[in-house]
């Protein structure tokens, strides 16, 4: 459960592609409450239609009147199992998150730390139950690396990322490591990213051919090469992968995501099938 939360309590910032909707460069499936989690999403979206929460499934997000996540509630059963409560500092900067519910007896805490050099970040840390994950940026303040350790204190999954002239990422390099011996690692994802004249990420190439295992995980860290579509509106509509789920997304007037159909097979290979909507409710 807390190998979960870790994931859960990630929340990084990348290059926007188009708003809302951002092609995370390390989870090839979207989601919108991922995007929420992560920090990916349209913080203006949620002032200008004053959204006070959305829910999908069990799980419901509360934000704040600056857009910003309060917390983070899943009901089973009419009983609340998880509760994530987020702290910010002054520069609005998520500093902590405090979980608690029937899986934790004590409230189990995780903690952001942003590292800046004459007044520019260079590093995110974030520590979680033993688990941490360092993200490195460049003079440019693009992500630059990305390493996630296990509670033994080891780099088990790396992700170096390219930018081109643009400012755009252009390439992602993922490599894992076996144990605290493995010293070499191996390289389960190269992708080289392209976009069209307006900016718009529109294709990913993947050269390494993803053998598969039988973790029964959606999100693998290679789904094959994926093309991206857009509606008129420029906002991203749907997601051709070569190997993982694709996706289809619509949007309602205001611009907020209002479903995603996924569709194809996981990371073991099984056939995976969903429908997510969402629903918002307003101040």
């Amino acid at each position: 459960m807390k190998s979960i939360l870790f994931t859960v309590h990630i929340f990084f910032s990348i290059n926007v592609v188009q708003s809302q909707v951002l092609p995370d460069y390390s989870n090839p499936v979207i989601e919108n409450f991922s995007l929420f989690l992560s920090g990916n999403y349209d913080t203006s979206l949620i002032i200008k239609h004053h959204i006070a929460a959305c829910k999908e499934s069990n799980s419901i997000i509360y934000f704040d009147i600056l857009g910003r996540i309060e917390k983070n509630v899943i009901i089973n059963a009419d009983t609340v199992t998880l509760l994530v409560l987020y702290s910010y500092d002054k520069i609005r900067n998520t500093i902590s998150t405090e979980s608690s519910g029937t899986f934790f007896p004590t409230p189990f805490k995780a903690t952001y730390l942003k590292t800046y050099e004459n007044g520019r970040l260079i590093k995110d840390f974030l520590e979680s139950g033993g688990w941490c994950r360092h993200i490195g940026y460049n003079k440019n303040g693009q992500i630059s690396s990305d390493t996630s350790y296990g509670i033994e204190h080891f780099a088990y999954l790396v992700r170096n990322i390219e930018h081109d002239v643009k400012g755009n990422m252009s390439g992602i390099i993922v490599r894992q490591y076996e144990g605290r011996d493995d010293i070499a690692g191996k390289i389960i994802s190269a992708r080289k990213l392209f976009y069209n004249d307006r900016g718009y990420l529109i294709r990913e190439e993947e050269s390494i051919q993803w053998q598969g295992n039988d973790t029964k995980n959606v999100l693998c860290p290679n789904a094959g090469s994926a093309v991206y579509r857009y509606n008129e509106n420029g906002k991203l509509a749907e997601v051709i992968r070569e190997n993982g789920p694709s996706q289809k997304i619509t949007y309602l007037n205001n611009g907020l995501i209002a479903e995603i159909v996924t569709h194809g097979k996981i990371c073991n290979g099984e056939v995976y099938n969903r429908t997510k909507n969402s629903e918002y409710y307003y101040r």
